[in-house]
């Protein structure tokens, strides 16, 4: 929008493509590109606002749960989500939030925070219906002291508040309504593309069931007679884990998506713990009799909780994948933007102006050219009819890169057998291998032998094609906000 003033993946109207999930990411990578600062560490300083200011809020929402808290920001995955600069931290701290207004009953901040996550993840587009549905009940209940023998049995008053439901369905649906018919006046879609190219027509099991039995802390609310908002919580997450279970999650490092179930039900939790108090679960040998001994019930939580995140630290990162994403964005620096820096510094000259690359990411960003992503995220039209030589013809490619390893290219991947039947066809030329690894490359070929990308080869080989161990030894020697750059 900035560069070229088209709203689109592409510098230029074609092949209109919503590849982003997150609207308000969108708008504020507009502020760095206006402004000339450095994108990636734009989203760093405002990843780490977004956790700074969540931390500081949930403090005050619940002060006896501060040392709970110290723990989930030490959990690695949340050091990674957190330093990473994508919507995950956001995302997840907005849901907590949520779901303290939901259970404290103000209307108005659940809109608000509703609002919010409408423009974080599609996911939360089901709240639009979700959450009137909620308000339509007014729930009525108190929490009792635990008692061995009597587990809060009190009864609760159900009545239906339809003024109250109607509020949040106008205030909820018209902003939503809105952003869907803008989405197909522009785009032609409704949804971003995102969601086509990542549907998938298979059912994952374990993903399902793993996913959902990291729900069972909610099952305290049952205890504390919330029973209806307890149903709306699994309802609501459940359809979000069937989604995660239909889907092929791209980019789920240290289980991000998991992460997104996790991290939610664990500061709710976390607070119902430090509404306790002084409250205490006693024990005695008979209904009535004097208490054994007495244990405060914000004890018996905590500990729960800790159980909790502990297996989800065993089951989230293994040491080999903690290594991987150390090391993976220095790699790619030296390789796939590289390559788009190299693309957009040679372009004039050599007359490219449109390449393809399965991966809607640094190297399209970089070039600035017209790029043809046949993985489909960021091409609409890959998503819809796959990739033909029509579509080939009218983006015109210059350059084409294939994901490769040194000794062959994925000729199955993505559609490469296609692109690249179509480049010999066009007279294309292999030049050479740009390595992001010692068993992952990217296979250039061009129009006309291009030095410069030979030169490029030949640097990505001596920085990149070695064993990880190595690589990492070379790179933790640095301060990681070395790398806090495009």
């Amino acid at each position: 929008m900035v560069d070229a003033g088209v709203w689109n993946y592409n510098p230029a109207a074609i092949d209109l493509t919503q590849a982003y999930t997150n609207p308000l990411y969108a708008l504020l990578s507009t502020l760095p590109s206006a402004l000339n600062l450095d994108v990636v560490l734009f989203f760093k300083v405002f990843s780490l606002l977004v956790v700074g200011a969540f931390c500081l809020w949930f403090y005050f929402q619940a002060r006896a749960s501060w040392l709970l808290l110290i723990v989930f920001l030490a959990l690695p995955a949340t050091m990674i989500h957190g330093f990473g600069g994508l919507e995950t931290t956001l995302f997840v701290f907005l849901l907590a939030a949520l779901m303290i207004s939901m259970y404290e009953q103000d209307l108005k901040s659940s809109l608000a925070v509703t609002l919010l996550l409408f423009l974080t993840r599609p996911e939360s587009w089901i709240l639009v219906a979700l959450v009137p549905t909620y308000y339509l009940i007014d729930e009525k209940s108190a929490t009792h002291p635990f008692n061995c023998y009597r587990m809060n049995r009190h009864p609760t008053g159900i009545s239906l508040t339809w003024q109250r439901s109607a509020t949040a369905l106008l205030w909820l649906g018209i902003p939503l309504s809105l952003y869907f018919v803008l989405n197909f006046i522009h785009f032609g879609n409704v949804l971003p593309n995102t969601f086509y190219a990542k549907a998938s027509h298979h059912f994952n099991f374990t993903t399902f069931f793993t996913y959902f039995a990291f729900l069972m802390p909610l099952l305290l609310l049952a205890i504390y007679g919330r029973r209806v908002l307890l149903l709306w919580l699994v309802a609501t997450f459940g359809i979000i884990i069937l989604n995660y279970s239909t889907s092929n999650l791209q980019m789920n490092y240290s289980s991000r998506f998991l992460f997104h179930i996790f991290a939610p039900v664990f500061l709710f939790v976390a607070y119902l713990s430090s509404l306790q108090g002084n409250r205490v679960f006693f024990v005695s040998e008979r209904e009535n009799g004097p208490p054994a001994f007495l244990v405060p019930i914000r004890y018996l939580i905590n500990a729960m909780l800790l159980l909790y995140i502990a297996v989800f630290a065993s089951t989230s990162l293994s040491i080999r994948e903690a290594a991987a994403i150390a090391a993976y964005y220095p790699r790619a620096l030296d390789s796939h933007a590289a390559f788009g820096k190299l693309l957009h510094r040679i372009s004039q000259n050599e007359g490219i102006r449109s390449f393809s690359l399965g991966d809607a990411g640094m190297a399209a960003y970089h070039s600035g050219l017209i790029a043809l992503d046949n993985v489909g995220l960021g091409s609409a039209k890959v998503t819809e009819r796959g990739i033909d030589p029509a579509l080939l013809d009218e983006y015109n490619l210059d350059v084409i890169a294939l994901h490769a390893q040194p000794d062959a290219i994925r000729l199955g991947d993505y559609h490469q057998q296609a692109i690249l039947h179509w480049g010999k066809k066009k007279g294309f030329m292999e030049l050479c291998d740009v390595y992001w690894s010692k068993d992952y490359t990217l296979r250039i070929f061009a129009k006309a032998d291009i030095k410069e990308i030979h030169d490029l080869c030949e640097s990505s080989k001596a920085k990149n094609a070695i064993p990880n161990s190595t690589y990492l030894k070379n790179i933790l020697r640095l301060p990681p906000w070395v790398y806090w750059k495009e």
